[in-house]
């Protein structure tokens, strides 16, 4: 994509094919940005953003050689490590191995200072195996950074993954993130484009996805820091942020979410869910259709009522795929899992975040479901 460019009433792009030069205009509603931190999308719609900046430049490494006597068999094993030589980090994964380290553009050094003969003496310095046989497959530079953008939507043109922010890859949560923002964006954009939505919907991208973000940075700075820089610790570095926590455990809020209760924490247990609207739709052993699954392979596909109260499956057609799928609950923990006992209902969206719930039998299920939709897919004045 050579440029860009957005009205009221869409996106204009131009996308040249290298091999033969030839250029093509695509006018699209919305534009996804997945352009990564180094995209010029967010510089041409002039979006600002604030964070740390940038922490260190690296060189990352991908390699073959026999490191068995450092992990544990069919595990992955990372390393941080300082000493005189570098700072950096070695990985020995099932696939492949990596290594990055830090290199210092202000000493004069450069990517080029690092060919494939002065990593493979690196590498063998981290192993500490002076004949270590090593094969390069690939060598690249790469900046750590932080920074989240000031804005995840400018008008038609939504910003996702490292082109919405930018964390340090400490605790790995960069690319998790990533796969969220896509799946976020993704499910909205389809139910406004099928006219199931109004487009009040894709509001509920920022609202939900800037929040987190800056969790992530937050978190992948304090790792860095206590991992692999602790001359940059001080007042201004972020506390810890539970991983498990933040990755499963994180509460949406948006218009696109009821929310039944005033608590204001953003993070929950994930091993202890609460099944309140926002969160993500808790596990429970399940046998549907003669299989036994955990209730949240149910979700992904589409909407989805749980409940075990036939009073809320209603032939009613409310505008989207509606499932409520006939469960076994051989536990008995789905009403207190998901807190709508024996006779209410709650309703999951397709990114298997529930949207709302009930602990109790409505007057008229079908109204009250109408009316819910209408609510969170921003379809008109809100009853809720």
């Amino acid at each position: 994509m050579v440029s860009v460019d957005q009205d009221d009433e869409g996106v204009t792009a131009h996308l040249l094919d290298r091999p033969t030069g030839r250029l093509t205009l695509v006018r699209a509603d919305y534009l996804i940005a997945a352009d990564g931190h180094r995209g010029k999308i967010r510089e041409r719609f002039g979006v600002a953003r604030h964070g740390r900046g940038s922490l260190a430049h690296h060189i990352g490494v991908i390699f073959e050689a026999d490191l068995a006597e450092y992990v544990v068999p069919r595990r992955s094993t990372l390393y941080y490590l300082q000493n005189p030589a570098f700072t950096g980090v070695l990985g020995v994964t099932v696939r492949h191995n990596i290594f990055a380290v830090e290199y210092h553009p202000e000493r004069g050094e450069s990517p080029a200072d690092f060919t494939e003969e002065r990593c493979t003496e690196l590498i063998r310095v981290a192993a500490d195996t002076a004949d270590l046989a090593v094969k390069i497959r690939g060598i690249q530079a790469w900046e750590m950074a932080a920074w989240v953008n000031e804005k995840f939507r400018d008008d038609r043109v939504f910003f996702v993954g490292d082109a919405a922010k930018v964390t340090p890859p400490t605790g790995g949560l960069g690319g998790n993130t990533a796969v969220q923002d896509g799946f976020d964006i993704a499910w909205k954009l389809a139910a406004v484009l099928h006219g199931e939505a109004g487009e009040g919907l894709l509001d509920s991208y920022e609202a939900e996805r800037k929040p987190y973000a800056e969790m992530v940075v937050a978190g992948s700075l304090h790792n860095y820091v206590e991992r692999m820089a602790p001359h940059l610790r001080d007042e201004t570095i972020p506390g810890p942020v539970d991983p498990m926590g933040l990755i499963l455990g994180y509460r949406c809020r948006s218009a696109a979410v009821l929310v039944d209760d005033d608590d204001e924490c953003p993070l929950e247990n994930p091993f202890h869910p609460s099944g309140r609207p926002g969160f993500r739709a808790p596990h429970v052993p399940v046998t549907h259709e003669g299989r036994e699954m955990s209730a949240v392979d149910l979700f992904g596909g589409g909407w989805v009522l749980i409940t075990r109260n036939p009073a809320w499956v209603t032939p009613k057609d409310f505008g989207v795929e509606l499932r409520v799928p006939r469960i076994d609950d051989h536990t008995d923990q789905l009403g207190s899992r998901y807190g709508i006992g024996v006779s209410g209902a709650s309703l999951v969206r397709p990114d298997g975040v529930v949207a709302w719930r009930c602990d109790h039998e409505a007057d008229d299920p079908a109204t009250t479901l109408d009316g819910v939709f209408d609510a969170v897919l921003a379809r008109g004045p809100s009853r809720f």
